[in-house]
């Protein structure tokens, strides 16, 4: 969790290319799920629920592939826009070009709680080490693989409910509870932008 203290992002506000890795940092994470996506597609997984996009099933990951990496960047664009905005607000004093600047980051930290465990079951799936109509059970019914599912999604909301404070706190000055809500909001704007368009 180091990446993801005020120290951190302190430093990255001081570096004068702080805007280029911030965005590239948000690039870098979207590509990358693009890349865990395709894999997922490659090793037989469907997703566990139905999607709201008129796909099928069986080929809904090549679909997402192809459009997840610009909803992940689209999504950050509007974080940083909407902290932004509520972080003013809220007697912020910062600029857009440094809440994107360790926003980028913060989202790139972030998703890796998912990413990671995504790739490495795509990784599995591929190599024969776990059949998909297994894991299709697994992730939608009660069981242990479900429960480990649930884990990693929890580590991915901590993670941007820890870092989204930090990033107002940092870029904008903000203290406290007004930090937790500008954080926070702008985190349920984040991923309600994601869910829309993804799911």
């Amino acid at each position: 969790m180091a990446p993801l203290t005020v120290h951190w992002f302190e430093g990255q506000m001081r570096r004068p290319d702080r805007l280029r890795r911030g965005l590239s940092a948000l690039a870098a994470i979207a590509a990358g799920y693009a890349v865990a996506i395709v894999l997922l597609a490659l090793g037989g997984a469907a997703p566990g629920t139905a999607p709201w996009l008129a796909l099928p099933t069986e080929t809904y990951f090549y679909w997402e592939a192809t459009f997840i990496a610009p909803v992940i960047f689209a999504a950050g664009l509007l974080a940083a826009a909407t902290m932004q905005l509520l972080a003013r607000a809220a007697g912020g004093r910062g600029s857009f070009e440094g809440t994107l600047a360790l926003l980028g980051p913060a989202i790139a930290i972030s998703t890796l709680a998912t990413l990671i465990p995504d790739t490495g079951i795509a990784l599995a799936l591929i190599a024969g080490v776990v059949e998909p109509a297994v894991w299709m059970r697994g992730i939608t019914s009660a069981s242990w693989v479900l429960a480990a599912v649930w884990v990693y999604l929890v580590a991915y909301v901590t993670c941007f409910l820890v870092a989204f404070p930090v990033v107002a706190r940092v870029a904008h000055g903000l203290r406290g509870g007004r930090a937790l809500a500008v954080g926070w909001a702008t985190f349920a704007v984040y991923q309600l932008f994601l869910y829309v368009f993804v799911r």
